[in-house]
């Protein structure tokens, strides 16, 4: 795999959170030459610039997501994602899904073909904290995992981060950030 065929994805902030660290991690990549999109914490605003990027962009081949999860004090990766939307929190629009199902012709979840387990094992022999985690919620994390994989046959990873308070904070998330892509890279 080359950077050309890696999409690195994030999220502006959202509800109560004032800061998002994967605008600055994903904005790290961008600057370092890799394709890049920050998506507003917006269904819509999801489904059209998925669908103009990977219209668009035929090398594209894994997208790798960052997202916050600010209640997690870990670095996470994602196993699965759910065929499931939350009904009840608005987006950055105010519109709230009207139907649980994300689709209704797709199975109840989508399991990255990455090797999570692994690439994990891997990553914490190298002296960095970093977790698998069966359950990414049903927000707009969920949503473009489980968009993601459906898209690219299980070709995408997401991995959500806690907040980033200080500059330490977001040197750790940019250093396990890169050591991930760098994974990835010799898949």
């Amino acid at each position: 795999m080359n950077k050309e065929s890696i999409l690195i994805t994030g999220f502006s902030p959202f509800l109560t959170n004032k800061v998002n660290p994967t605008e600055k991690i994903v904005n790290y990549f961008a600057s370092k030459g890799y394709k890049t999109r920050i998506f507003d914490v917006d269904y819509k605003k999801v489904d059209d610039g998925l669908k103009e990027i990977l219209s668009k962009d035929k090398e594209i081949k894994l997208v790798v997501s960052f997202g916050l999860a600010s209640s997690r004090k870990r670095i996470f990766i994602e196993q699965y994602a759910f065929n499931e939307c939350n009904v009840f929190i608005p987006d950055n629009s105010g519109y709230v899904p009207e139907h649980v199902k994300i689709d209704e012709n797709k199975p109840t979840f989508l399991e990255s073909k990455i090797n999570i387990d692994a690439l994990v094992k891997s990553i914490t022999t190298q002296h960095y904290s970093l977790y698998v985690s069966h359950d990414p919620g049903r927000y707009l994390c969920n949503y473009i995992y489980f968009r993601t994989l459906s898209a690219l046959d299980g070709n995408a990873i997401f991995v959500h981060f806690p907040l980033c308070e200080t500059e330490e904070e977001y040197n750790y998330a940019i250093k396990i950030s890169n050591i991930i892509i760098d994974q990835l890279l010799s898949y």
